[in-house]
């Protein structure tokens, strides 16, 4: 998630550091501008878990991002809505780039059977966030805006997230 999605979704931005996680793989999705992380073990026909590499930098079973610090419940409450019942939160260990192992949680895509979103998944095409990033941020910033919106008016979480002490 880039941080001008997570400011979008939060209205502030959170502090983090570039992180690996491997033996994942982000991968574009039929008919949709944004990605998912889908765990590679065990995917039958994945070409992109075994083969080349990604946009982003990442090996074929890695996917770079960044780890987030000082997540608030509330916080965390907005992810898990904003990601919605397409995606699993997983716990996962991940590679700091000093290599430290961190434990931390990432969302990955539910492929179990007749799940919606395997059948979105476009195995062996990954996604391009430079793409993303010159032709859909900012429409899809506004979406993230709106849904804060959404939530706030909702009663589900403070117009603008706290900062945990």
């Amino acid at each position: 998630m880039s941080a001008e999605v997570i400011t979008a979704l939060l209205g502030r931005p959170l502090d983090g550091q570039p992180a690996t996680c491997h033996g994942f793989h982000r991968v574009a999705l039929y008919d949709r501008v944004f990605p998912a992380v889908h765990h590679c073990v065990g995917v039958p026909n994945c070409e992109s878990c075994t083969h080349g590499s990604s946009a982003d930098g990442a090996t074929p079973t890695a996917v770079v991002n960044s780890v987030l610090y000082r997540v608030t419940d509330e916080q965390l409450m907005v992810f898990d809505e904003f990601e919605d019942d397409g995606y699993t939160r997983l716990q996962v260990t991940v590679s700091l780039e000093d290599g430290r192992a961190l434990q931390c949680m990432i969302y990955t895509a539910d492929l179990a059977p007749n799940r919606p979103m395997k059948a979105l998944l476009r195995y062996g095409v990954p996604w391009d966030p430079e793409r993303f990033r010159a032709t859909a941020l900012s429409e899809y910033v506004a979406m993230c805006e709106a849904f804060r919106q959404e939530l706030a008016e909702g009663g589900l979480v403070p117009p603008v997230s706290r900062q945990c002490p």
